[in-house]
């Protein structure tokens, strides 16, 4: 299931994210219950199995991003460099327009900013799905078993 998400966060991003990843964490919650036969699970069980779906989404998610920007580099590069040039241009302040040009001039610039959305991307996974584990773990907490 992490695969799916992972792949179709890419794909279509609102759909994965906040249909498939919350679907996903629910279903993790409710087959653990039945395996394990706990009974009611706790909010914080849920959120760390919430977590780690949500962290085995991210790692499907950044192989996927990867490759495709890897397969489109010099597209992606542009839109990154286009969208730089476009928040320069509105700040009002030369020091800092001259500073974003230079940072992302080259390719350090690039891996910096790749590295920051993916850091984004993963506590935005985690924080999903940790509250998704936590939500469901309390509500199915109130249910009888099947």
């Amino acid at each position: 299931m992490a695969a799916l998400v992972g792949l179709s966060s890419v794909a279509i991003p609102p759909l994965g994210l906040f249909i498939f990843l919350p679907a996903s964490v629910i279903l993790g919650i409710h087959l653990y219950r039945r395996r394990q036969q706990l009974g009611p699970i706790k909010a914080s069980l849920g959120a760390r199995l919430g977590a780690f779906t949500g962290l085995l989404s991210f790692a499907f998610f950044l192989v996927v991003s990867a490759v495709a920007v890897a397969r489109n580099q010099a597209e992606y590069h542009e839109a990154i460099a286009k969208a730089v040039r476009d928040a320069a241009a509105r700040n009002p302040d030369p020091q800092i327009q001259q500073t974003m040009q230079s940072l992302f001039s080259g390719t350090g610039g690039m891996l910096f900013f790749a590295l920051l959305a993916a850091g984004f991307a993963l506590v935005f996974f985690l924080i999903i799905a940790s509250l998704t584990g936590a939500l469901a773990a309390t509500i199915s907490g109130t249910k009888k078993t099947l």
